[in-house]
């Protein structure tokens, strides 16, 4: 399929379906760049396609000899479904008219959002931001657009068809076609239009910057400046970091026109258990965390509660991590806590804004290694 940089002389479903197939190169290349990262995914995935790897690799414990064929039988499932899918167009359109929308990666990030929002420099201190969820994006669609979003989605799949040799990577990502062609449509149509987003440099952050929208991004976690990305990014209009550090790096990806810092409300929940030690679980480093928590149990005076990551899918460890804590937390809730502990979340701004001591397994050199320093940090004084 020709670049999307040149939608300028393409038909509107051409110039659709060509940014929704750069952007999941791009998924693509991210998820490569996070395989090579993780030796047991390197080690154990073989050549099975690039998708999602952790997930991947849950996938395969599953189905074991048989995980090729499934996936295979999944991608012809998730076409079909995408393009059945296509009759919920027929839904009634209402007029969209509001001074900003927004795009959450994950729901417990609206939040994270609105702060920005409020935060931003021109902003009056209010959190608005409408939801682009698909109910809201397929009404903002007219006739024309709908039936651009029609012929975009057969293009896609023409061209995924056409990609012999990642014919199957990009099958599977295509998961969500629907919804972001819709997404891209709406984006492209809405000029000067104020659309925020937590993704830092997925397909909503790519199709976003690539679109005659006004993106604004509110930066959620920490950010890789070392993915080689076969498709280039566009404009940023407004960056909202944690810390001035990171606006470099998002430049590395984007034209970021302007930036600020944000902070968030360090307001934490009380679980009425007194002091806790918080793990914020990654799926990734689930080993380290089990690790970490086997060598604690037992050896400090404090009840441990476990946040699992909302966004991460989860192999059959995640009962044995669950199984160590004496506290389960929901997507939602924010402990107040004694001691915060994670592998490298960016979850730490939050605690140490509210002044409470944080622990990473990475920093430390591992779960034997943050074991120690946090038996010696909860150590009563002598």
């Amino acid at each position: 399929m020709t670049s999307a940089s040149g939608g300028a002389r393409m038909s509107p479903s051409r110039r659709l379906a060509a940014v929704v197939f750069a952007a999941y190169r791009n998924e693509r290349a991210l998820d490569i760049h996070y395989r090579r990262l993780n030796h047991e995914c390197n080690e154990s995935l073989g050549r099975l396609p690039n998708y999602k790897p952790m997930a991947l690799l849950a996938f395969r414990r599953r189905f074991g000899g048989l995980t090729y064929v499934a996936l295979i039988a999944a991608a012809f499932a998730i076409a079909a479904w995408n393009i059945i899918g296509l009759i919920r167009l027929v839904a009634p359109r209402r007029r969209l008219v509001a001074p900003a929308y927004m795009v959450a990666t994950v729901a417990s990030n609206r939040v994270l959002i609105r702060n920005a929002i409020a935060q931003a420099p021109e902003s009056s201190g209010a959190a608005g931001g409408v939801d682009l969820d698909r109910t809201t994006l397929i009404r903002g669609l007219g006739l024309r657009q709908r039936f651009v979003v029609i012929v975009a989605m057969l293009r896609l799949y023409r061209a995924v068809m056409g990609c012999s040799a990642c014919r199957l990577d990009l099958g599977l990502h295509t998961r969500d076609a629907f919804d972001i062609l819709l997404l891209a449509c709406f984006a492209d149509e809405a000029d000067g239009t104020i659309i925020w987003t937590d993704d830092h440099y997925q397909r909503w952050a790519f199709i976003l910057s690539r679109a005659r929208c006004r993106l604004r991004v509110a930066q959620h976690g920490f950010f890789d400046d070392g993915i080689a990305f076969p498709e280039p990014f566009g404009a940023i209009d407004l960056l909202g970091v944690r810390s001035q550090r990171f606006v470099g790096m998002f430049e590395r990806y984007f034209d970021v026109r302007a930036s600020f810092v944000f902070g968030t409300s360090t307001d934490l929940d009380d679980l009425g258990r007194g002091p806790i030690l918080i793990l914020a679980s990654s799926a990734p480093h689930i080993a380290d965390e089990i690790a970490l928590l086997e060598r604690l149990r037992g050896r400090i005076d404090l009840p441990i509660a476990i946040k699992l990551h909302p966004a991460h899918r989860y192999d059959a460890r995640r009962e044995q991590l669950l199984a160590l804590a004496d506290i389960v937390c929901t997507a939602d809730q924010r402990p107040a806590a004694r001691l915060f502990v994670s592998w490298n979340s960016f979850m730490e701004f939050d605690y140490e804004s509210a002044g409470i001591p944080t622990c990473s397994i990475a920093r430390c050199g591992g779960a034997e290694q943050a074991a120690a320093q946090i038996i010696e940090r909860l150590r009563p004084a002598a």
